[in-house]
């Protein structure tokens, strides 16, 4: 990782910045999507859970926060940090040590069900590769830093309306952006 972000050390407005952790984690038959974002006017925190195969499905829901302008704390690597934040009746925790990223939480409501979405996943085995994407704009103070880890061992579950999905040996991947759009 040569690029070392640092949000502190950026010139333009707080408003333009862009921060997310995306992860999924995914089965042949199942994945969960977790998205916390903080865009500067707004905070985004998201979940989906999906079915592949026989009757496919997908439920996706979202909770937004009012300028944020960085209070998420996002982490400023993809190494190592943590995140945890709420919106609405959604709360998010990823924590990062180094060695392992646990992912949990539990959206109330979830999908206007009146039911709850808990979760709780725990990556390892970091691959050792990973792409990073470093984008210049033509602007000064624009850019786009992009890390994508892909093939973690992720196990841990998901459970919705007295129905558990099972994500032992499952595989999981993080999408971890930064940056200022033109």
């Amino acid at each position: 990782l040569f690029w070392k972000y640092d949000r502190n050390d950026i010139k333009a407005n707080k408003l333009r910045i862009k921060e997310w952790d995306y992860y999924y984690i995914g089965t042949q038959d199942y994945g969960l999507c977790l998205t916390v974002s903080d865009v500067g006017y707004v905070s985004s925190l998201s979940v989906s859970l999906l079915k592949f195969g026989d009757k496919p499905f997908q439920m996706n829901d979202s909770e937004l926060g009012i300028l944020p302008l960085g209070k998420v704390n996002m982490p400023s690597t993809s190494v190592s940090g943590d995140v945890s934040t709420k919106a609405g009746t959604l709360e998010i925790t990823f924590n990062n040590d180094g060695v392992k990223r646990h992912l949990f939480g539990k959206y109330d409501n979830f999908c206007n069900s009146g039911k709850t979405l808990t979760f709780d996943v725990v990556l390892s085995d970091c691959p050792e590769e990973s792409m990073v994407i470093a984008t210049p704009f033509k602007k000064p103070h624009q850019f786009y830093l992009n890390y994508k880890e892909n093939y973690y061992k992720a196990n841990g579950y998901a459970r919705f309306d007295s129905k558990q999905v099972d994500f032992t040996n499952a595989t999981g991947l993080l999408d971890w952006g930064r940056g200022v759009w033109p």
